[in-house]
């Protein structure tokens, strides 16, 4: 069996390649459900990435997670 990380996806000399972030919670991400205030939206899931996270895993970041 290969494992292999997210950042292996990237190219090694991408400008963020392996760096790890974490986004505001009301951020979509395609991998992590969005939380917002009113109940109605709990646990939504985004189809894809809002445009600023999507810039960023491109450049070879690694999405660890939402931030309060």
């Amino acid at each position: 069996m290969n494992a292999t990380s997210p950042a292996d996806a990237t190219r090694p000399g991408s400008p963020l390649h392996g760096i790890p972030i974490g986004v505001k919670d009301i951020i979509d991400t395609s991998d992590l459900p969005t939380e917002f205030d009113p109940p109605i939206h709990a646990g939504r899931r985004s189809p894809e990435d809002a445009a600023r996270v999507a810039k960023m895993k491109t450049a070879g970041a690694v999405m660890m997670g939402h931030l309060g």
